[in-house]
Order: C-alpha cells, then structure tokens, then sequence
C-alpha cells in the first residue's frame, strides 16, 4: 500500500497488490465506505456519510476523479460537480474490490 498526503490533513492510499479486507477500508477512510468511482480497472472509495461530518476537502482525490469523469464523458470541458472529502482508497489490479 502506497500513501500519498493531499493536502488538509487527508491522505490517498493505494492498494494494488490484493484485495482489502472491509475493515481495513473502514479503517482507512474513517468509516462506513462508498465506492465513489469505478471503471472497471480503478475504484475510489470514500467514507460513506464524508459530507454530512464535514470532513475536509480531498484536493488530490478529487482531481483524480475529475479526469476519470473527463474521459467517461469525452469532454476535456467537463466542469466538476462535486467533491471527495476525507482519505480516499484507490484500489487497482489486484487490490481491486470483487
């Protein structure tokens, strides 16, 4: 697992090597989990109720997600709508949730 500090006291952990246990996503996003994103090959989980215990903005997290939206919708104009708080769990390869 990789950890990358984003600014505002929150974190992006990346896990690629197998898939996480429920309790250690809890663990790493503080909470009940989201899968906020998923394209097959990423997935981006957040806590579930972030937003309502106005956890911090995740600036890293969220322009990842950003660009993701981008190319789903083929449109390098696309405006983001909306924001990830709080570390975000970034699973790819084999860390990816089944």
């Amino acid at each position: 697992m990789k950890v990358e500090r984003s600014g505002n006291g929150t974190s992006i952990y990346y896990i690629d090597d197998k898939e996480p246990t429920l309790e250690l996503l809890q663990k790493l996003v503080d909470g009940n989990i989201e899968i906020a994103y998923d394209d097959g090959e990423l997935q981006m989980i957040c806590n579930e109720e972030g937003k309502m215990q106005s956890l911090p903005l995740n600036y890293g997290a969220t322009a990842i997600w950003e660009e993701k939206l981008r190319k789903f919708y083929s449109n390098p104009a696309y405006v983001m709508k909306d924001i990830l708080v709080g570390n975000i769990v970034i699973c790819s390869g084999k860390g990816k949730l089944r």
